[in-house]
């Protein structure tokens, strides 16, 4: 089994006042909508407990970035000079830095992230799960077999009259979300009191990117590997690193690839946009966010590296015992815990 090494210093930010037990799932959304609710990107939050169930402390984590950042600066190198579109809105602010400096077009979410939360639902768990949680909660004739399925793993004719199948959600799931087939299914499950949607990034990054490519008639390069798991691995596994299907068509050139090969390659591609830092700059003069209210050019300001400080840095390990465990991510602060 091969393992990433990814050293990490946790680091005492802020304090929150909150001393209400996490007792049940909407104990978890009131306290992480009220500490996240206006953040300006999209995050994923720890939350450590004591044995009383009151909050020890909490861990923000942002996501996203470096894989699109290695795959864009890559397909430049060898050639291929597509333009690279973000919603960098709901990405971390160093994160925002570089892709500016790359030159990449900003694209606007359609929704909030607090819209999305309320008037949509909470992206629980996975897109998978919060999927199936979402059927539940919007029953109609057309979906009564699947969710007898979600409940039940017992699928109709459809699924060959599988028992026990893939598409029954989770026991642990079923106790929390499964309460909506009570009566049908003679069952005995809670239910949450707010709405459950796996269309979060469907409206915060999926939808406003499938328009832009429409509208210039354009095909997505995504930087998305199987070794990631889950929906990506099954459909890597499944359509390949090249799909052309009726409504969609993308490349995903790093579907092979481990996490140590886009450490790897990350350093390189860092070492080809120092050398070519001219291209990257022409491409910035032609975005918005080169000008100021007044017109004016904002000086472009040359990236110390591509890695986004919210990674930390990619480090070559000197004593490495394997190609394998060669290259790890470092954060490196100069503050501590208390």
């Amino acid at each position: 089994m091969k393992i990433d090494v990814v050293g990490i210093r946790l680091v005492k930010e802020r304090e929150i006042d909150y001393d209400k037990p996490i007792k049940k799932p909407i104990d978890t959304v009131n306290f992480v909508l009220e500490e996240m609710q206006d953040l300006d990107r999209e995050m994923c939050m720890t939350l450590n407990l004591d044995a009383n169930n009151c909050v020890l402390n909490a861990h923000i984590v942002s996501v996203g970035g470096l894989d699109s950042i290695t795959l864009y600066i890559w397909l430049k190198s060898i050639g291929i000079n597509v333009p690279g579109i973000s919603v960098s809105g709901v990405e971390d602010k160093s994160i925002q830095k570089v892709h500016k400096a790359l030159g990449i077009e900003i694209v606007k979410s359609y929704k909030t992230k607090v819209d999305v939360l309320n008037n949509i639902g909470f992206p629980v768990i996975s897109k998978r799960i919060a999927g199936k949680i979402q059927l539940l909660q919007n029953p109609t004739d057309k979906n009564k077999t699947v969710r007898h399925a979600i409940i039940t793993g017992e699928c109709g004719e459809l699924g060959h009259f599988a028992k026990n199948s893939r598409m029954k959600l989770p026991q642990k799931w079923l106790n929390l979300f499964g309460g909506y087939e009570n009566e049908n299914e003679g069952v005995n499950y809670n239910k949450p009191d707010f709405k459950v949607s796996n269309d979060c990034c469907y409206y915060l990054k999926e939808k406003p990117c499938d328009d832009w490519a429409k509208e210039h008639n354009s095909h997505a390069y995504l930087g998305m590997m199987a070794s990631e798991g889950g929906q990506r691995e099954e459909a890597l596994v499944e359509h390949g690193c090249n799909y052309y299907g009726k409504t969609t068509i993308r490349s995903a050139p790093f579907a092979i690839f481990l996490r140590q090969d886009i450490l790897k390659l990350a350093l390189e591609m860092n070492q080809w946009y120092l050398e070519h830092i001219d291209i990257f700059e022409q491409l910035y003069m032609q975005q918005p966010y080169s000008r100021n209210k007044e017109g004016k050019i904002i000086p472009y300001e040359p990236l110390k590296t591509i890695i986004p400080e919210i990674y930390g840095v990619i480090e070559k390990e000197p004593d490495a015992q394997c190609v394998d465990l060669e290259y790890i991510l470092k954060k490196d602060h100069t503050d501590s815990i208390d």
